[in-house]
């Protein structure tokens, strides 16, 4: 076995290893459904007042492990990979946009029985429930927008790169694959060496993928794309706002914007913080997000 070989088989057995453990630490089971015929992996913990996190572009269910761990077992928390990432079926690239991939959620919640769910999502799931709650407003208790896409507003690092020709969410090798976890987290886990590199090499595998996905959903018009400012108006679900201050992905003006137009939403700004919250400060996260939901459920 060559060290390349060797650094890959290392890399798989220990991210084998790390779902088991976070899988027990959660206490979060896998199961498996079927949308639109797309395979759909999620998974899911607790029972009481129903919790749906959406993961961002190129991530998967695993991202929200370290929040998930914290959210208390009163809740039912589910947690899907979106079609088209981690372990669901692949999509053709117009299944990739905002409205697609929320009919997506729509269906996934028709398949699980669930008539309405509080939507949690970071980056691209924050535009995606924020499209859920623009269509299909029923089945929307509440919104939480972690880093969210959304209305622009100031230019971010990956906004500069992007103009100049370099899509830094699609990583086609192993430094560009470390540059993007530098752009997202300001503190990155302290993972071994081994196991970033698989990650990384799985991302890297789906960059052609990846990159048909980005166009369909950045190059999307009005009626597939993210809500415009007068959707976002008529958005009636209570929304908390989540955003780091150091996010070099997504502007905080964006998440200025949001609570700007979302007529029930506040903004929390998180100092030092940076495009995934949920990671690097999970506890403060989950925190937020169940007294947003309890206040929610006390008010209706």
């Amino acid at each position: 076995m060559t060290p390349p070989q060797l650094d890959h088989w290392l890399g798989a057995a220990q991210w084998t290893a790390l779902r088991v453990v976070l899988s027990r630490l959660t206490g979060t089971r896998e199961e498996r459904t079927r949308v639109g015929g797309v395979p759909m992996p999620y998974l899911v913990r607790g029972r009481g007042e129903t919790v749906v996190l959406i993961h961002g572009f190129g991530a998967d269910k695993e991202t929200w492990m370290l929040m998930v761990r914290e959210l208390p077992r009163t809740m039912r928390v589910i947690v899907p990979d979106l079609p088209g990432f981690g372990a669901a079926g692949e999509v053709a690239p117009e299944r990739a946009t905002a409205r697609a991939q929320a009919a997506a959620v729509r269906g996934f919640l028709d398949r699980l029985g669930i008539a309405r769910a509080h939507l949690v999502g970071n980056s691209m799931g924050g535009g995606i429930a924020q499209r859920v709650a623009a269509d299909y407003p029923e089945r929307v208790a509440s919104l939480v927008l972690i880093g969210s896409t959304g209305p622009e507003r100031g230019e971010s690092e990956f906004d500069r790169a992007l103009a100049a020709g370099d899509n830094r969410l699609v990583p086609r090798t192993v430094d560009d694959a470390e540059q993007m976890l530098a752009m997202a987290l300001t503190t990155p886990p302290p993972l071994p060496r081994a196991l970033q590199r698989y990650v990384a090499g799985q991302r890297i595998a789906v960059a052609d993928r990846l990159a048909r996905y980005f166009t369909a959903w950045h190059e999307a018009g009005p009626a597939d794309g993210l809500p415009d400012e007068a959707a976002l108006a008529r958005i009636d679900a209570p929304a908390l706002v989540i955003h780091g201050a150091l996010d070099r992905i997504i502007h905080p003006g964006v998440g200025e914007a949001l609570a700007e137009y979302l007529p029930h939403a506040r903004l929390e700004l998180l100092d030092e913080i940076g495009h995934m919250p949920q990671v690097e400060s999970p506890r403060r996260v989950a925190r937020l997000t169940l007294a947003h939901i309890q206040a929610c459920v006390e008010s209706r």
